[in-house]
This record gives structure tokens, sequence and C-alpha cells, in this order.
């Protein structure tokens, strides 16, 4: 993309050709007055040499020619060095004699100054060549100065617009455009700064209400992100909760399969029991170990139903306990166990215990899970 001109060029290009526009009109409107000014001052002091009965030797301007031109034709040198008359010279001279008025020709810069006037009314006519000294001393020494006061003054008006376009407008513009850029790469703690011309100041004042409000909206994006990333997290979790509540759905209907199923032997083997405790030569010790035994196949038909119970709230038997009795009845039942043969158990009393209400059969599994 090609560069384009910034605004610190385009204006000093503009007020340079307006300056030098406006500073050739003021120039054109010098030149003229100094010249009006120079054919009225000239003219009435070359005048007052050619009527001067003097044979010019003290001329104004040294070096300038003199002739007289009569009114049958006739040139006369008026002076030194006369010589022959030029051609532009007669014929300003023949102007004169015929508008019957002196006449100025001041010509190009390069060119001399000429004038003739007539004396009195025999006709005749004085003409008169200014060296080229004169006209260029008299007229293009003026041209240089104004040139170089043109010049001079159309410096000073770019480098004093240069300084106060740069300190009042570009500096700004260029805070401005850096404190863009580094909020377009997330620097969104930056504030252009507040400074220069009223419109510039405008601009910087709404570019930073601009990121106040990018800054806040960008919090609250985030905070929003924040708050969805916390909620999918949420989510995922009950999701999971929801599978593992499924998979223990699909457990407890297994379980209630299983217990169905298991229900049926556990009640043979209660009903064997029971007949094997009434046969009277079985002795005391082994009748216990049937109690003890027909106890616990209740308690395991108990686990049993609350397993086919499991979609629906538990069902307990609240009655009153004896908790040393069920620690006693469950250390039994553990210590009966051969691989517990090297571990003594004991159940320790301390004082009168408390009435406890509850179910027999949960509590002794919470007892028996603990031994």
């Amino acid at each position: 993309m090609a560069r384009r001109a910034g605004v610190q060029a385009e204006v000093l290009l503009g007020l340079a050709l307006m300056m030098g526009l406006a500073t050739l009109v003021l120039t054109v409107v010098f030149v003229a007055h100094q010249e009006a000014g120079l054919r009225a001052i000239l003219g009435r002091s070359l005048l007052a040499e050619a009527r001067s009965p003097r044979t010019l030797t003290d001329s104004l301007f040294p070096g300038t020619l003199w002739w007289r031109v009569a009114a049958d034709g006739r040139v006369e040198p008026r002076g030194p060095g006369g010589g022959a008359i030029d051609a532009d010279t007669r014929e300003l001279a023949d102007r004169a004699l015929a508008q019957a008025e002196p006449l100025l020709m001041p010509g190009s810069v390069w060119e001399p100054i000429r004038f003739a006037a007539p004396l009195d009314g025999s006709g005749t006519v004085v003409a008169g060549r200014l060296p080229h000294r004169a006209s260029y001393r008299l007229r293009a020494v003026p041209l240089l100065v104004v040139a170089a006061m043109v010049v001079a003054d159309v410096l000073v008006f770019l480098g004093f617009g240069a300084y106060l376009l740069r300190r009042r407008i570009v500096l700004p513009l260029q805070r401005l455009s850096a404190a863009a850029r580094e909020i377009a790469l997330g620097s969104l703690a930056i504030r252009a700064p507040v400074a220069g011309a009223r419109e510039v100041a405008d601009v910087g004042r709404s570019f930073n209400a601009m990121t106040e409000a990018l800054e806040s909206r960008t919090g609250a994006l985030e905070k929003a992100v924040v708050e969805l990333r916390s909620a999918n997290r949420d989510l995922r979790r009950a999701r999971t909760g929801l599978d593992r509540a499924e998979r223990l759905a699909a457990v407890g209907r297994l379980a209630a399969g299983v217990a169905h199923e298991v229900g049926n032997p556990i009640g043979a083997i209660l009903a064997l029991l029971d007949l094997a405790s009434r046969d009277s030569e079985v002795s005391d010790a082994t009748r216990d170990h049937l109690d003890r035994a027909t106890r616990e196949g209740r308690r395991v038909g108990t686990i049993l139903r609350q397993l086919l119970d499991f979609s629906r709230p538990p069902r307990a038997t609240p009655a009153n306990l004896d908790l040393a009795t069920l620690a006693d009845e469950t250390v039994a039942l553990v210590s009966a166990q051969r691989r517990y043969d090297g571990i003594r158990f004991e159940v320790q009393r301390e004082g009168a215990q408390p009435p406890v209400v509850g179910d027999s059969s949960a509590v002794t599994q919470i007892l028996l899970n603990l031994v």
C-alpha cells in the first residue's frame, strides 16, 4: 500500500501555496507602487535637470546622455559624450512632442531608463537616456530586496507553522496512533494523551472513553466466560453423577435379581437349621451355634429384602436395643471363624447403658463392619 502524505506535509503545502499566492499579490502591488513612485520622483528630477540651462556635467546620474531634438528634426547632443541618439529615445521624444508633456519610459530591468520633455512652445524636446547601472540600481535592487523578503517571509512562516503543527496536532495524533496500536495488541490499560488543539484533545477524550467502554465490556465478557466454564464443569460433574446413578441403578436391579434368587436357598437353610435345633440329642454348645446361625441367616434374609426394596425408601423396624448384647453376638459370630483364631475380642461395659431405639439388623451390620 502506497504511503500517504502526513497531515503536517499536506497542511504545510497548502499553507505554503496560500502564503506564496498572497505574497505574490503583495509583491505585485508593491512593485506597481514602487514603479509609480519611481515614475513620479524620477520624472520630476529628470524634468528639472532637462530644463536646467547648465550643460549637465553634474547630472543626477553620472553617465546620462542628453539630446536636444529641434522642431525641424535636428538632433544635437547636450553635454559631453552625447553621440548619436538611439531609435527608442528618438521615438520617445516624438511622442513627448506630440503629447506636449514629459514622458518617462522605464522599460525592462535590463534596459536603460529613457526620458523626454518638451521645453517651451518652440517645439524643442530634450531627451535623455540613463546608464544601465542606474536602471539596475533604481529597479533591480528593490526587486531583489522584495524577493529576499518574500523568501524570508515564506521560510519563517513555514518554520513557525511546522513547529506549531507538530506541537499542537502532529505529535498528539502520533501519540494517539501509538495508543491505538497498543490497545490493538491487548493493552487495554493504555490511555491516549489529551493534548493539542481542542479538536485533537476531543478526539483523545473520545478515544479514552471508547477504551474504557471496551475494557468494561471485555471484563464483563471475561467474567461471563469464567462463569460459563464453571457452569460447564458443573454440568460435566452432574453428567458424571447421572452416569454413576445410572450405573448404581443397574447394579441395584442386578442386586435385586440376585437377592430374589438367593432368597429361596436362604429360606431352605433356615428351615434346616430349625429342624436341626429341635433334635434332642444336640448338645447345648451345638444348639447355641445353630441359634446363632439361624439369627445370621435371618439377617441375611433381611439384607436380601433390603436389596429387593432398593428402589423404595428403606423400611426399618425400630425396637429397644441392648448394644452390649448385640456387640457380644457380633464378637461371637466373628470369633467362631477360623481366620480369627489368633485374635482375642473383648466387650467392655461402663456403667448403666442408656436406652437405644433402632433397627437391630442395621446396628449388627455396622458392628460387624467395624469388627
